[in-house]
């Protein structure tokens, strides 16, 4: 039961992934406008910010998945259970932010980042994997040394 928490958790962490960037690059002007900095300025913090944002967010899934997980295949579930807890926040965002257009951000994520993103989370499952196999390594390594008699 703790693995099932765990991955729900994980894929609770990817959705808010897609959601952050998502509006952060359909709604980030609202935030950046009254700076009244000019209009390539805005946008380039916008998308920097966002991506930036974005990369924070994904490592510290990807560190989650390497602590929680411990390099179980089941961790990759996440890659397409991601999906119910994207429809799901984006819901409540629409409940909680009735005055912003939810749904058109919705709709626009999943045209484009539906098809590449189960892939984006596998690889960033991979790599949480591989991470704690090499820090497992790491540790053998460590501890091997230290008990020659």
């Amino acid at each position: 039961m703790n693995a099932f928490l765990k991955l729900n958790g994980i894929s609770s962490g990817y959705a808010c992934v897609v959601l952050v960037f998502g509006h952060g690059l359909l709604y980030g002007m609202n935030v950046v406008k009254p700076l009244g900095l000019s209009y390539s300025i805005s946008v380039k913090m916008v998308v920097g910010g966002t991506f930036l944002l974005a990369g924070l967010l994904t490592w510290f899934c990807m560190r989650i998945t390497k602590n929680w997980m411990q390099g179980r295949a089941s961790a990759f579930w996440a890659a397409v259970l991601w999906f119910p807890y994207w429809l799901l926040i984006g819901a409540v965002l629409a409940l909680v932010l009735p005055g912003e257009d939810n749904f058109y951000a919705m709709y626009m994520l999943a045209v484009f980042l539906i098809p590449f993103y189960p892939l984006f989370t596998a690889t960033a499952i991979g790599i949480s994997a591989l991470w704690h196999e090499s820090a497992k390594k790491k540790l053998n390594r460590r501890t091997a040394g230290t008990n020659i008699p």
